[in-house]
């Protein structure tokens, strides 16, 4: 595999790194892994946000009784094995070695420093308040997915390009190629830093961590991102950052307290649990409800194509029960843009 392209965060070497995570693995691990289980490489998630059926990804250690039980003992070819094993979570040839390695810097701060001790820091009202001098490394940890996420369209996710380009300029000039040297320059690039406004928030306790889920919402208002155990709300640069967006219930604890902007220290917000499960049941309603219009519309288009007049209100019941109900099918494939065009197949 060859790649020509520059590196879109320096913009000076090839973007040579064949896997540039866009979400940090400690990040998402919970997610992916069985319960109880810390190992890299047995992670198994189905990606169902956007248009289409469902994509099931396997990390590449996942045993072949998982295969049978979530695909039924359906003999699979070698090219959906390795579909399979294609990380939706990152991105070939967007960044280069040494940039992969910059991003590394402040996942592993954040990862160290933040995200195994969270709640050994002391609780400001309803937020944690992080008692770290790094503040700006914690902010650029955030940022970099929130810009990687843009870079590389994940589920067709896009910033505006003005802010996009802003912060490639911070994380470039910010990050450097250790941590003594980007502690420097954020200190440098502290004023831009604290322009960014970011909202953080997470639980105490889930009910499930192999429930959680990865979302980029269609929000603007703020950008709206669910990372596994954590909500994050980025308003750009803006002076007054305010929510103009249904945020599933989280958007009562933002204020100018929760938000971080400005000289303070950075804070996540932990939240009810129960609203925390609340938050979730209304994202997978949305999303789940977002699913079935599409696949209504993609019904309807082809039994309009090969019958010359529109379905009735029975038969679109028909083709959604049968897609929904139906047994006669996997937790893996139920799904599955195949399993789809063949329903829309019979049901026209």
């Amino acid at each position: 595999m060859q790649n020509d392209q520059l590196c879109k965060l320096c913009n000076s070497a090839k973007a040579s790194s064949i896997k540039s995570h866009i979400f940090s693995h400690f990040f998402i691990k919970s997610m992916l892994n069985p319960i109880g289980n810390s190992k890299r490489g047995i992670g198994r998630s189905f990606q169902m946000s956007g248009q289409g059926g469902t994509k099931t990804f396997f990390e590449r250690n996942v045993s072949m009784k998982d295969y049978d039980r979530l695909f039924g003992g359906q003999e699979l070819s070698e090219q959906q094995l390795e579909e399979l094993k294609m990380d939706p979570y990152s991105e070939p040839f967007i960044l280069c070695i040494r940039c992969e390695k910059r991003m590394g810097i402040v996942e592993d701060y954040f990862n160290d420093n933040i995200y195994e001790n969270i709640f050994a820091y002391d609780r400001l009202k309803n937020n944690i308040s992080i008692q770290s001098e790094n503040k700006n490394v914690i902010k650029l940890f955030f940022l970099s997915m929130i810009w990687r996420s843009s870079i590389a369209r994940f589920d067709n996710f896009q910033i505006q390009t003005t802010i996009e380009q802003r912060l490639k300029h911070l994380l470039n000039n910010s990050i450097g190629d250790d941590i003594e040297e980007t502690l420097k320059l954020s200190s440098a690039y502290e004023e831009e830093i604290e322009k960014e406004a970011l909202f953080c928030a997470t639980a105490s306790v889930f009910c499930d961590i192999t429930a959680n889920q990865i979302l980029i919402d269609n929000t603007t208002e703020p950008y709206f991102f669910e990372i596994n155990e954590y909500s994050v709300c980025y308003f750009g640069s803006v002076d007054n950052p305010s929510v103009n967006e249904d945020l599933f219930g989280l958007e009562k604890y933002i204020s100018d307290d929760s938000i971080n902007q400005g000289n303070c220290q950075f804070k996540i917000c932990i939240i009810e649990n129960s609203d925390w499960n609340e938050k979730r049941n209304k994202i997978g309603q949305k999303k789940a409800s977002e699913f079935v219009h599409s696949t209504k519309i993609d019904f309807y288009k082809k039994f309009v194509q090969v019958n010359k007049k529109k379905p009735t209100e029975a038969q679109v019941k028909a083709f959604i029960d049968d897609l929904i109900y139906g047994t006669e099918t996997t937790v893996a494939l139920r799904y599955s843009q195949e399993r789809i065009d063949s329903l829309i197949n019979k049901h026209t």
